[in-house]
């Protein structure tokens, strides 16, 4: 990156991360949308006085996980300021993964 920089170009660079397992990561967001949703209805069963029976339905109607995205994007000015100037910090943050399921339990008395 720094010799491109130096190199007084004028370089439009776009550097993107993505993830490279999707159907793996889509089959945990699933599985972690299930639990949430499971642990959510034991909390309001219990606070309600209720206890949860067998689960009745799953419904999944078609739905997109989200996954969001980060992009760098630098441009190689003329002429170099400082020698640390192109020093980029381009890092990949965290993936952020996000679905949802609706759980129908029984409810006994």
């Amino acid at each position: 990156m720094r010799k491109i920089a130096v190199g007084y170009s004028g370089a439009s660079i776009k550097i993107a991360f993505s993830i490279s397992d999707m159907k793996n990561l889509k089959k945990l967001v699933l599985a972690n949308a299930v639990q949430n949703a499971k642990e959510n209805a034991e909390v309001l069963a219990k606070s309600s006085g209720v206890t949860l029976g067998k689960l009745q339905h799953i419904d999944y109607g078609y739905t997109e996980i989200h996954i969001s995205e980060r992009y760098s994007d630098m441009i190689c000015y003329d002429r170099v300021i400082t020698d640390d100037m192109y020093d980029a910090d381009i890092d990949p943050e965290d993936v952020v993964a996000s679905d949802s399921v609706t759980l129908v339990y029984e409810i006994l008395d």
